[in-house]
């Protein structure tokens, strides 16, 4: 076994080193999707975030709560499709698609589908590069919102986005859907 000492000068630089690594200037920034979802701009990070569908085919799911749009296949996986603004608005009202909606799918692992979930949104999606931030005010929120807001994310212009914790999401929506 190697048993390194370090002498007061070299013991000193090590700490600077190690306060510099932990500086915000050398946080490493988050890689997200950003995306709206009715009134609510929304960040997925790309670790979950995988892929964009323009165009595909909806297929309703009987009984489903209403927030529940239906399943896509999406390369061969069959996955269930969202509408995040009915869900965190508690509408009630069965949602719909409507014309230019994407789908933003993530959650998909190799060929299992069984963490995976698609979206509904409108606009054009935004990739962010961005510091995480805290969410300092929650109070305007829904509730379901605020269960699965990980912070607060910007895009180069401003314009800010709440992070969500997408296994939060997905724990959250299963359990709702659990007790249909």
């Amino acid at each position: 076994m190697l048993d390194l000492q370090l002498d007061g000068d070299d013991a000193a630089q090590a700490s600077a080193f190690d306060a510099q690594a932990q500086s915000p200037a050398h946080v490493v920034k988050q890689l997200a999707q950003g995306v709206q979802c009715g009134p609510f701009s929304l960040a997925f990070n790309f670790d979950w975030a995988r892929q964009i569908v323009d165009q595909f085919e909806l297929v309703p799911v009987p009984r489903a709560p209403g927030w529940v749009l239906g399943a896509v296949n999406v390369n061969g996986l069959i996955v269930p499709v969202v509408d995040l603004a009915n869900y965190f608005s508690s509408a009630g009202m069965p949602a719909q698609m409507e014309r230019g909606q994407r789908l933003l799918v993530g959650g998909v692992q190799s060929e299992d589908a069984e963490g995976a979930l698609a979206l509904a949104f409108s606009l054009t999606p935004v990739q962010l590069e961005y510091t995480p931030q805290p969410l300092t005010d929650l109070q305007g929120l829904p509730t379901r919102l605020q269960e699965v807001c990980r912070g607060a994310a910007s895009d180069d212009r401003g314009h800010h986005y709440i992070e969500i914790d997408p296994e939060r999401l997905m724990a959250t929506l299963s359990a709702e859907l659990s007790v249909i």
